[in-house]
């Protein structure tokens, strides 16, 4: 896996590089500038205005900083701030949550076999394993 991950495109380390931005910079902050590129080492930012890109310009020691200690293998050297369109907020994926069926509710046809294994810890993982294999997912969106 090290060998893979020591050639990732630069496409793949840029998004890595966007959810850091999302989840570790202020919410005006990612809502007004956000990262367009990675090219050597440099990463190019877009703001909405330009007071928020001297804002991002001020602050990029801290957030490189930050983005280093997200992802070293970004070798960031640099950020360029620049006046124009925001690219699409990343978007994190549903939180999924599973929830278990109690006991009671088992089919019998699993329910009786359960009951009969003699093993006490076998029988708890099977049980846990069981009620969490039937239970529901639940799906529950995040804020972008």
């Amino acid at each position: 896996m090290p060998r893979v991950l020591r050639n990732e495109p630069e496409e793949a380390v840029l998004f890595r590089l966007m959810a850091l931005w999302e989840r570790w910079l202020p919410h005006r902050m990612v809502k007004n500038a956000r990262p367009t590129g990675l090219k050597k080492g440099v990463l190019y930012v877009a703001a909405t205005t330009s007071a928020w890109a001297q804002e991002v310009t001020l602050r990029s020691k801290e957030i490189l900083e930050k983005l280093r200690r997200g992802a070293p293998r970004a070798s960031l050297a640099s950020m360029r701030v620049r006046t124009g369109r925001l690219p699409e907020r990343i978007v994190p994926p549903p939180r999924v949550e599973r929830r278990v069926i109690p006991l009671a509710k088992l089919p019998d046809a699993l329910a009786v076999p359960l009951e009969n294994l003699h093993d006490p810890k076998l029988r708890e993982v099977f049980d846990a394993a069981i009620r969490t294999s039937l239970g529901k997912v639940v799906e529950t969106p995040r804020e972008p």
